[in-house]
Formats: C-alpha cells, sequence, structure tokens
C-alpha cells in the first residue's frame, strides 16, 4: 500500500444486462430512466467521496485494511441518501423535484472533480 490515491481502484459501473425498466407508457419510462440517471450519478458522487477519504485518510504506514470503515461508512450514507432520493421524487414520478435533486448531486460531483476515476488529486502543501 505505497499509493496514497486510490482514484483508480475505486469505480462505478452500469451494468447493462442487468437492467431494465418495465412501465406502463412511455412517459412513465421517460421518468424512470431520468430517475435511474439520478441514483447513477448518487452512486458516482459516493465513489468520489469515497476516494476522497482515502486520500485524506491514508497514512505512510496505514494497514491496508484501513479502508473497511470509510467503506462501511460511506455505504451507510449512501443508502439513506439514496432512499431519501426516492421517496422525495416518489421514484422518479415527481419530476420537478428529481430535477432539484439531480442538479444538487451533479454540483456536488464537479466540486470533488479532483476524485474522478482518472483524476490525480492535488497534493497538500505541507506547513514548514
Amino acid at each position: 500500500m505505497f499509493s496514497k490515491n486510490f482514484n483508480s481502484k475505486v469505480t462505478t459501473t452500469f451494468n447493462r444486462n442487468a437492467s431494465y425498466i418495465i412501465a406502463p407508457d412511455s412517459i412513465v419510462s421517460k421518468k424512470l430512466l431520468n430517475f435511474a440517471q439520478a441514483e447513477f450519478d448518487l452512486a458516482e458522487l459516493f465513489a468520489r467521496k469515497f476516494r476522497k477519504s482515502m486520500y485524506e485518510n491514508k497514512k505512510a504506514f496505514s494497514d491496508p485494511s484501513f479502508y473497511q470503515k470509510l467503506y462501511d461508512n460511506m455505504q451507510s450514507e449512501y443508502a439513506v441518501k439514496s432512499s431519501e432520493l426516492g421517496q422525495s421524487t416518489n421514484m422518479g414520478m415527481a419530476e420537478v423535484r428529481l430535477q432539484e435533486q439531480h442538479v444538487m448531486i451533479l454540483s456536488e460531483i464537479d466540486d470533488l472533480r479532483d476524485f474522478c476515476k482518472d483524476c490525480k488529486p492535488k497534493r497538500k502543501k505541507k506547513d514548514i
């Protein structure tokens, strides 16, 4: 564990073969698709939060399992936010509310741009 940058090790993936939408019409289908996109972006947000947390908490000689507690905390927080997104938007049926929530998620993702999968976080300057 000599690396401090774990960005490439944390991945958010979409499995097309395991995904489907069943809807009575194209309007509901579109709403469900928008909700699924917001859910995926929420997962990406939490992947970036996890990368940042590992970056900030990794010490020179950290035990390789240091990330497990960070992961467990992040997973719990993600589950709460995902549930809140579903409830507050009625699983995407409340389009305006979903759009508001999605914009907030995308804004937070942008704030964590240094923690994208292919990015290198800026080094902290040491105080002399």
